[in-house]
């Protein structure tokens, strides 16, 4: 998953276009990793050489929602974005090896056939910069989408009881991967038409930069309330076990009056905190302050 932008981030430097990339952690896959290269071949196909247009989007979304509906949520996200990744990153390898003289008379003439000639030249480039900053930052987006699915996904074994707010954020999984995977979509879209003259600028990416940073913001919410939850049901299955032990009475009360940022779940104990003019506690046998 985190491979997938690489090629095209050192592109982008190579060609004199600044791009940031903080946060991209490129991990080279386990040997013993096999990549579903069928479906993601598949899902190329339905994505290559389509027009502009919503309507044309969204019949490819669905498409390809049929295709990998045997994954979870999170996988068919992923696996669009790799298939994305196979095209996105062939043609920026190209234009590197373009670039460094670095190439073959067979390197050249898929170079021809990706037309990377008519997007890499200098005049051509700098056109064409706001469009191909614009494609590298949505991608990296929602490959942030991506991550929060993921770590919800990682949240899953606690009791959806204990964090309301995790079943929340997974209730919204299948319309907000719809979106990454239309976003994809409508990128590969902007990247087939970026050697046209004129015709790349047909295909509009803010909307759905809108759209993704407001799943992106949902979800850090949401990531956040999870957390809080977690922390709280923590302390809860702390306190009922220290409870079950009377010898450990201090160390109840303790946990009571001191416990992390001096709050316990509201909806099962009283709140301490240390605004609250609390006695100090006293050992009567020692005649100490605990």
């Amino acid at each position: 998953m985190y491979a997938c932008k690489g090629p095209f981030s050192r592109g982008i430097y190579a060609y004199g276009i600044r791009v940031h990339v903080d946060h991209i952690a490129e991990k080279t896959p386990r040997g013993s990793f096999s990549a579903p290269l069928c479906t993601l071949k598949q899902i190329c196909s339905e994505m290559s050489c389509k027009a502009s247009g919503e309507e044309i989007a969204h019949e490819t979304t669905l498409s390809i929602l049929e295709k990998v509906r045997s994954y979870t949520w999170e996988a068919k996200a992923v696996l669009t974005l790799a298939a994305f990744a196979l095209e996105y990153g062939d043609f920026w390898l190209l234009a590197e090896l373009h670039h460094s003289h670095d190439h073959d008379q067979l390197t050249k003439s898929l170079e021809i056939l990706k037309k990377v000639p008519a997007v890499i030249r200098p005049l051509e480039l700098q056109k064409r910069r706001q469009a191909i900053l614009e494609l590298n930052d949505l991608i990296k987006a929602t490959l942030q989408v991506i991550e929060y699915i993921y770590e919800f996904e990682k949240l899953s074994s606690y009791d959806p009881k204990d964090v309301p707010a995790l079943s929340v954020a997974m209730e919204h999984f299948p319309v907000d991967v719809y979106w990454v995977i239309r976003t994809i979509v409508a990128c590969t879209t902007k990247m087939n038409l970026l050697h046209h003259d004129d015709e790349y600028q047909q295909q509009d990416l803010s909307p759905y930069s809108q759209k993704i940073q407001y799943i992106i913001n949902k979800y850090k919410i949401q990531l956040i309330l999870c957390k809080k939850q977690i922390e709280e049901a923590d302390a809860y299955r702390k306190l009922r076990k220290l409870m079950k032990t009377p010898t450990e009475i201090m160390e109840i009360f303790k946990a009571l009056i001191f416990s992390r940022d001096n709050v316990l779940p509201q909806h099962r104990f009283l709140i301490f905190t240390r605004d609250i003019n609390v006695q100090p506690l006293i050992d009567g046998s020692a005649n100490k302050t605990v």
